[in-house]
């Protein structure tokens, strides 16, 4: 089934944006749950250091790092499987992957399709006005998907290990609003890579809102609603530090920053759709802030 089929099918919406190679899917949700599957030797995932040289995939990883070097293998967390409860919370079971096969878009037959786990924040703040504006980042030239798109932001993949799930099987210790800890992980992880910022001290009023079943990307981004704390300038970036932009260390994966009234999303949209990541249109939509008509997006 096709990452955005899933959401349809947990009675969410899906969507046919910037053609049929970027169909996203949303389900609006109000908390998550993860759990994580056992794995045995014989169904562990090799790292591509790991396999023959002869073998095809490493002469295919090769060429991908030639045109990409930032390109690095590594353990990630796939989506196995995710369902719906009564309670809106969306409990997915997670198995262990590698970033190789994402890369390469491996379809072994004798290994479930990779379908990556990340986290997204969907950042709201006011001016002095108390107007809302939307915070979002235009993507690097080098990244592995939507290279030079707006999105919102901070986005990363969740990291693997035995303390990322800690939280999920204490839900007292482990949860804030349906929020699991190996999500806040991420937001602290990405916040201070790529903005410089801490996210205990910029965000407040966090929680799930939605998961996004994005086929381009093959992922599952679970997308985060947050507010701001104190009033933003949105004359003024967030890229005046060294963690972003052309004047930065060069290893961002965002090249700019900036806040955008969400009343002006339609307009905004309407003009720049092409340089609007599909997730990012595709949560708006979800939320009520822009039309399918604004997007140039297409209901399956």
């Amino acid at each position: 089934m096709a990452h955005a089929d899933i959401a349809r099918h947990l009675g969410g919406q899906s969507w046919l944006l910037a053609g049929a190679d970027q169909r996203v899917g949303v389900v609006r949700v109000q908390g998550l749950r993860l759990e994580a599957r056992a794995v045995n030797d014989e169904d562990r995932v090799p790292g591509i250091a790991e396999l023959d040289e002869s073998d095809p995939r490493v002469g295919a990883w090769t060429q991908a790092r030639a045109s990409n070097p930032a390109l690095h293998d590594g353990p990630i967390w796939s989506v196995d499987s995710a369902a719906l409860e009564s309670d809106s919370v969306l409990e997915v079971v997670l198995r262990p992957d590698r970033y190789w096969r994402l890369a390469l878009g491996a379809r072994e037959p004798e290994v479930a399709a990779v379908r990556l786990l990340g986290g997204k924040a969907c950042i709201v703040g006011n001016d002095r006005n108390s107007r809302p504006h939307v915070l979002i980042a235009r993507r690097a030239h080098w990244v592995r998907v939507y290279a030079g798109q707006w999105e919102v932001c901070p986005a990363g993949g969740v990291d693997v290990g035995q303390d990322v799930l800690e939280g999920e099987r204490r839900p007292a210790a482990g949860m804030t609003k349906g929020l699991p800890t190996a999500i806040l992980r991420t937001l602290d992880r990405e916040m201070r890579e790529e903005l410089a910022l801490e996210r205990a001290d910029r965000l407040m009023d966090e929680q799930v809102i939605a998961a996004a079943f994005d086929d381009h990307a093959a992922s599952m981004d679970v997308i985060i609603g947050a507010m701001w704390r104190g009033v933003i300038d949105p004359r003024r970036g967030l890229c005046a530090s060294s963690a972003c932009g052309p004047g930065g260390a060069g290893e961002s994966e965002y090249s700019d920053l900036a806040w955008v009234a969400r009343d002006e999303l339609p307009g905004f949209v309407r003009n720049h759709a092409a340089a609007i990541s599909a997730v990012t249109r595709a949560v708006w939509l979800a939320l009520g802030w822009i039309e399918e008509a604004d997007a140039g997006a297409v209901k399956s």
